[in-house]
């Protein structure tokens, strides 16, 4: 007979605020609080990113994407001094975020670097509401320092319906609340499964001044 084990809700809560702790620095935000994702921070050593998460697989965007660059792609695509990497292993995803990452193409998180150092880092939730995410990023770095919100109702198969973002220097944060629908949404199976839309945010961390930041 397989037994029933209750789990009490206050130990689910402590699990999920141990996860927030060590996902999101700790102690008050100031205007001076590094902007960060599970510890990683523009200007990292890939090195220190492969020894965090080395299940990461990285190549150059070029070879990567050989089937697909035209003769008028950027000129980031052709630079040897740019690797991108892919974290799919589900515990390093945790390591990154709390909340569930989405799975959208082949890679769950993705990573920029230019000359060995990290320029960029981007995954998206499978969260349908800023509301759910927001008030942690705001605990680790304060309130947004820019807002954007859509006016109109748009159908496009791609559509931005709110953002939220921070500055620090030359760094920024952004969460970009998204939706999906129609032919984009239909041509990935794993995201579909019978919806006629889907909303995710995409959490993207970029150096604003670097080499392919953003």
């Amino acid at each position: 007979m397989r037994q029933h084990i209750s789990i009490p809700k206050a130990a689910l809560l402590g699990s999920f605020v141990a996860a927030l702790a060590l996902v999101f620095p700790i102690g008050a935000p100031t205007s001076e609080t590094a902007l960060a994702l599970g510890g990683h921070a523009i200007g990292e050593k890939l090195s220190e990113f492969k020894a965090k998460l080395p299940s990461a697989v990285c190549e150059s965007p070029l070879r990567a994407a050989a089937a697909e660059v035209s003769a008028n792609a950027s000129d980031i695509l052709n630079n040897s001094d740019v690797l991108s990497c892919c974290v799919n292993d589900p515990k390093e995803l945790a390591a990154l975020s709390p909340f569930r990452i989405l799975f959208a193409g082949k890679c769950g998180a993705y990573a920029r670097f230019y000359r060995e150092r990290l320029i960029k880092l981007e995954y998206s939730l499978d969260v349908e509401s800023m509301d759910e995410i927001l008030p942690a990023f705001t605990k680790a770095y304060g309130p947004a320092g820019r807002t954007y919100a859509s006016a109109l109702t748009s159908m496009a198969p791609i559509s931005i319906n709110t953002m939220v973002g921070w500055v620090r220097g030359h760094d920024a944060l952004d969460l970009t609340l998204t939706s999906v629908r129609g032919k984009v949404l239909n041509a990935d199976p794993s995201l579909n499964k019978g919806r006629a839309e889907l909303k995710f945010i995409v959490v993207t961390l970029y150096g604003q001044n670097e080499v392919g930041g953003q």
